[in-house]
């Protein structure tokens, strides 16, 4: 059986709530988000804590700091990625490949068809047009 996974962050700081100390409540703060991921079709699998880099400033590195995430899994109905499968259960139905929107079925002419000729813009000279002789650049320098 193939499984896909979701990652999400454990919660930082436990909900205010009356009449439980802080480890208490934390406790209850983080069974209210594992329930929330059962209740859309997630397992709890377990709660890792990684390194995570920060990034710095302009002037400083950055800093290394230790993330908790909560894994959870469900089971894969096909073995189909999780898009097409999107699209089967949203009723779409996939297209057949045929001539792109905006493009118009016309046969290509020989000449243009090849990447190595270039057209050339309208502002540059032809290349059988005489070029316009060098003018003298002005002297940059020490005045004299």
């Amino acid at each position: 059986m193939t499984y896909e996974y979701k990652v999400a962050p454990a919660p930082r700081r436990p909900k205010k709530m009356k009449g439980m100390k802080s480890a208490e409540a934390f406790a209850a703060t983080l069974a209210e988000a594992i329930n929330v991921a059962a209740r859309e079709g997630w397992e709890y699998v377990r709660a890792e804590s990684l390194p995570a880099i920060e990034g710095g400033g302009w002037f400083r590195r950055g800093s290394e700091t230790v993330e908790t995430v909560l894994i959870f899994r469900r089971a894969r109905t096909s073995a189909e990625p999780r898009l097409a499968a999107a699209r089967v259960e949203a009723g779409m139905v996939e297209t057949p490949p045929g001539p792109r929107l905006g493009t118009v079925d016309r046969p290509v002419p020989a000449a243009a068809a090849s990447p190595l000729r270039r057209e050339p813009r309208i502002a540059e000279p032809s290349p059988s047009a005489p070029t316009p002789p060098l003018r003298q650049t002005p002297r940059i320098g020490p005045a004299d």
